[in-house]
């Protein structure tokens, strides 16, 4: 019955079990899963003891957590998907610790000198990174997905989402060195209107216009007088109203309401 499971969404806190924090059995029964499609991993654990295991029809991962570098990591490195096409990362904990290591791993598992067979990703959804953001970390593991064709930068932390956004611009090597040359969608939070508008014109001048953005920004003196004369460079341009949810499940799905 379990190898024709398709969907599956765990949720484990191992701090709220009598057992303690490494009484958690998920590799062994993540292993027999091998028609999986989607996987949600909602998980505090204190570590996770994996061998290699494969998950060779999985589509879409979704990791939730407060202590990823305890275990995510691991489950990266260990996990084979060669069919993954959409990342989904959401850290729970304004602590910078608790992804350290995360982004790391990630440039190493998108670089083909370091990995056999690196992730080639349609879609990549960060939330609340911005506690553990490194510009030009980023920027590396930007220019290492040439088929990310949908970024999602997403809202939740009290902090902007500055340092990711900024890892989007070009460097003056041009289209060699351009972070996500196939990026087509946007969805920022967070991110200062003056910063959105160069991501924009800047990319523009080099690989097109982007296809569609999605924007939302705090109100503020720094957002005063920045001119408009961005949005018409984007096929699709909204910009995001107020939030009745900013669980990462509903903003991926784009449950939001629009301003004019």
């Amino acid at each position: 019955m379990s190898s024709n499971l398709i969907n599956l969404r765990i949720h484990y806190n191992a701090y709220m079990n009598e057992y303690g924090g490494n009484s958690c059995t998920m590799p062994q029964f993540l292993g027999a899963l091998v028609n999986l499609r989607t996987l949600a991993l909602e998980v505090d654990i204190d570590s996770l003891d994996i061998d290699t295991i494969e998950l060779p029809r999985l589509h879409s991962l979704a990791i939730k957590s407060a202590s990823m570098t305890s275990w995510a990591v691991e489950f990266l490195q260990n996990v084979q998907m060669p069919d993954l096409r959409i990342l989904t990362l959401c850290v729970t904990t304004e602590d910078p610790d608790g992804a350290e290591g995360l982004l790391d791993k990630l440039v190493n598992l998108t670089n083909s000198e370091y990995s056999e067979d690196p992730l080639e990703l349609d879609e990549l959804h960060l939330f609340n990174f911005a506690y553990c953001a490194d510009a030009e970390l980023l920027h590396r593991l930007y220019i290492q997905m040439p088929t990310v064709k949908t970024l999602i930068l997403g809202s939740g932390a009290n902090a902007n989402n500055l340092a990711l956004a900024i890892g989007l611009l070009p460097t003056p090597y041009g289209l060699s060195d351009l972070p996500l040359p196939g990026l087509q969608t946007l969805i920022v939070f967070d991110v200062p209107k003056h910063v959105v508008r160069r991501i924009v014109l800047k990319r523009q001048s080099l690989a097109g216009p982007l296809e569609e953005l999605y924007y939302r920004y705090r109100e503020g003196d720094e957002n005063e007088g920045i001119p408009d004369d961005w949005q018409h460079q984007v096929e699709k341009c909204h910009r995001i109203g107020c939030l009745k949810s900013t669980r990462y499940t509903d903003v991926v799905a784009r449950q939001w309401p629009y301003l004019v």
